[in-house]
């Protein structure tokens, strides 16, 4: 960003925000936030326009990485970045995939498209890149047209702005930049005339939101996420062109099923049914060949579940309770030269879905993980580990009261990988992989009714204890297998424990 501010302001702008900052800490030890700086600055005022149309014009720059102070500068990170990978670009869905409200009928008949808000929200100042292409049979005028989805209370704009780009040349065609608001201007309408050779360049898009009463803003308060901040919410009627196809969200083929007033909800797992998501900055979870990696250490991932969840559509039933949530995992770490905290761990969320198909802004953990030691359980064969090094089975069990108002909700696999990154493996294996048997109690059915005879604490089962027994007679060799089994049954399962303990002793 710094060179493009720079390029707008003039050179060493970005410099004196960092100055107004250590002056601010100097006089009086607290320093503002950089946007609130950049907003009284000089500068800034002398251009006589709003926050949210300078970083609109910043995402107009994002669209084909035109960063540099020249443009040499900015040809030259363009050899070495690819302008068009798709990590770069928000997917987009119809209201078809999900929609079920008579707006999402109607928008869906005007070739209406939505940005995947579950891969990658739009925040206030943020920019949202598309990447379209002109319909084979498109006529003389061609049309977009960006619709806010958002109440009139929230007082947001929205600025659309349309690049046409040669890869080849890195020549860049850029459109005028329309503004659409949830009240008043309504709609922001690009139209413009196909001209023999367009249809050869690339159509990227952006779109930025935020409100235009700069008065108005406020830093987020410490220790609050982005994330936390509201989702800004549009549609995209196209005509003439469409989203292309390495942009288009396409999702898995999902299992449908119907929420219970009372009783126990299967879910379907195994690695099949398990689909990670793409990262922008790279990396990020994968399925092996056995189970699932969740990426690098340092990163955040997730993984979706093709699991659909949904209240009875033909009863007046409007919501539904959920009681308890239940599942069996079992785990392995990676990179575990690297050791302390903090270290790899993992939660379980249910996401509600609204009618239009868009996530609630606030997921519900059904169940978050401890940190993963580097050992004894870890992938590395230098600290005595493989890949199939797997914990214990363990029983992840817990009460919840929660109710669930929207008409459908999905999960989702969240990984946070610390110092070291983490697989995840399911019971009986090798029979079955990525085998949760993961189980939902709804309308006050009791979590533990109907589990697997199994301690919370990570019992391992028959097969498995015997093998573990073998492992703490290997470890201490004049060990006697019923000492083992005791130590073993004494820590739950767990083979670290039991190991400290009988060490120890």
């Amino acid at each position: 960003m710094r060179p493009a501010q720079d390029k707008r302001f003039g050179r060493g702008f970005v410099h004196s925000m960092w100055h107004a900052d250590f002056v601010q800490r100097q006089s009086s030890g607290i320093s503002r936030d950089l946007i609130s700086n950049l907003r009284d600055s000089a500068a800034f005022r002398a251009l006589g326009i709003s926050l949210c149309q300078l970083f609109s014009a910043f995402g107009v720059c994002v669209l084909t990485l035109d960063w540099g102070l020249s443009d040499a500068h900015a040809a030259a990170l363009q050899r070495h970045a690819d302008v068009l990978a798709c990590a770069r670009f928000t997917p987009l869905r119809t209201f078809a995939e999900s929609g079920t409200t008579a707006r999402a009928r109607a928008q869906q008949s005007l070739c209406a498209w939505l940005p995947d808000s579950s891969t990658r929200p739009l925040k206030r100042f943020g920019a949202a890149c598309h990447r379209l292409t002109l319909d084979a049979n498109v006529g003389e005028v061609a049309r977009i047209t960006l619709l806010p989805r958002m109440n009139d209370e929230a007082q947001v704009s929205f600025y659309v702005s349309l690049v046409f780009f040669d890869r080849e040349t890195r020549r860049r065609i850029v459109l005028p930049t329309e503004r659409a608001t949830t009240s008043g201007a309504g709609l922001a309408c690009i139209t413009w005339v196909v001209e023999n050779g367009q249809e050869c360049m690339e159509m990227l898009l952006s779109v930025t939101g935020g409100s235009d009463d700069d008065a108005e803003f406020a830093p987020c308060e410490w220790g609050k996420k982005p994330s936390q901040l509201p989702t800004l919410r549009y549609a995209l009627l196209l005509e003439g062109c469409a989203p292309h196809k390495d942009a288009t969200l396409t999702r898995p083929p999902m299992h449908a099923l119907q929420i219970p007033e009372h009783g126990v909800l299967c879910i379907p797992t195994g690695l099949a049914n398990f689909f990670p998501r793409l990262r922008l900055g790279g990396g990020g979870p994968s399925l092996t060949c056995r189970d699932i990696r969740s990426g690098n250490p340092g990163e955040m991932s997730y993984v979706d579940l093709a699991v659909r969840l949904g209240l009875p559509t033909d009863s007046s039933v409007s919501q539904a309770l959920l009681t308890g949530v239940q599942f069996v995992y079992r785990n392995l770490c990676g990179y575990s030269n690297a050791t302390g905290s903090p270290g790899p761990k993992f939660q379980l969320r249910l996401v509600q879905v609204d009618a239009d198909g868009d996530d609630c802004d606030t997921p519900l953990v059904l169940f978050a993980s401890p940190e993963l030691d580097a050992a004894p359980f870890c992938f590395d064969a230098c600290n005595g580990g493989s890949p199939i090094n797997y914990s214990p089975e363990i029983v992840a069990t817990r009460a919840l009261n929660e109710t669930l108002r929207c008409q459908s909700a999905r999960l989702q696999l969240v990984f946070i990988n610390g110092r070291r990154n983490m697989h995840l493996q399911g019971a009986d294996f090798p029979q079955k992989l990525v085998d949760l048997e993961l189980k939902l109690f709804f309308g006050g059915a009791e979590p533990l009714s109907g589990a697997r005879q199994i301690s919370p604490r990570g019992m391992p089962r028959d097969g498995q204890l015997q093998a573990e027994v073998s492992f703490l007679c290997e470890a201490i060799p004049d060990l006697e297998q019923n000492l083992a089994l005791k130590a073993l049954v004494a820590n739950g399962g767990d083979v670290n424990a039991a190991l400290s303990a009988l060490m120890s002793s």
